[in-house]
């Protein structure tokens, strides 16, 4: 016996719907906010050089614009 409230039974079968319906949207939302947590991550890390965090974000931004479609690589910094 589940011990799980309706509404939220009801909300993650919706949810589990509408990813069904829409997969490559939902792995692309995904992806972004996978990127988004990490480059947060390491704004948080604290740094004795802020060169060296500048660098690895640039190389992140570089690497992620040359796997992205162009309509979405020109909105990178």
């Amino acid at each position: 016996m589940s011990t799980t409230d309706p509404s939220t039974r009801a909300v993650s079968e919706e949810t589990g719907r509408l990813i069904g319906q829409h997969p490559l949207p939902s792995v692309i939302t995904a992806f972004a906010a996978g990127v988004g947590v990490g480059l947060l991550a390491l704004a948080l890390i604290p740094s004795a050089s802020r060169d060296r965090d500048a660098a690895i974000t640039r190389r992140l931004l570089d690497a992620l614009s040359n796997v992205l479609p162009d309509t979405l690589a020109k909105r990178l910094p």
